[in-house]
């Protein structure tokens, strides 16, 4: 009886998640309601509530695990690849996945992360942490970046330039889709970090 109890509450969980994934890229975070991922999903705010706190809970259990599965996926550097490389196929992993989420979704992340002075995006046991970490170690081993920083200020200082980069673009307007070349811009600021 508690093995079913268990799966139906598994399954309620990830209805709730899969609908609110669906509704947040069609229509932007700020635009959903947890009525209307309750209405689609077919369950109850009671059961909404029995999973999640709130909206951007539901949220963060959606963003973390979707950057990780893409890592895991995408993220295989060619062996002989420099740090600089290695950093922007990384950076590369981010930007599409805030590209699958969209610029109204990825912005809630920046206006949840200022109210809240936190990023659970680089705990130690995440695999963007764990990649993003060997890759600086590489680095400093290798005397391949323009700063002499420990691996902590390292990490500091790609969270503030991919930061700053996904703010950009979640401002972007029409005219900014049209002379901006993303990528292009983003190998650039990677590149910012590295010697070469």
């Amino acid at each position: 009886m508690a093995n079913k109890k268990h799966a139906l509450a598994l399954d309620s969980r990830m209805k709730l998640m899969d609908t609110a994934m669906q509704l947040f890229i069609e229509q932007g975070f700020s635009s959903v309601s947890v009525n209307e991922i309750c209405q689609k999903s077919g369950l109850t705010k009671g059961a909404f509530y029995y999973h999640f706190s709130s909206k951007d809970e539901i949220y963060r259990q959606l963003l973390i695990p979707m950057l990780e599965e893409h890592i895991h996926s995408n993220y295989s550097p060619d062996p002989n690849a420099t740090v600089g490389e290695r950093l922007y196929m990384l950076a590369q992993c981010v930007f599409t996945v805030s590209q699958k989420m969209g610029r109204d979704f990825m912005g809630q992340d920046f206006i949840r992360l200022i109210s809240c002075r936190s990023s659970n995006i680089y705990e130690e046991n995440r695999l963007y942490t764990q990649v993003l970490t060997g890759i600086i170690k590489d680095g400093i081993k290798t005397q391949a970046f323009r700063h002499e920083l420990d691996v902590n200020n390292h990490i500091m200082l790609f969270a503030c330039l991919m930061t700053g980069f996904l703010v950009r673009w979640c401002s972007a307007n029409s005219e900014d889709e049209q002379r901006i070349d993303w990528n292009e811009l983003l190998r650039h600021e990677i590149l910012l970090l590295t010697l070469k």
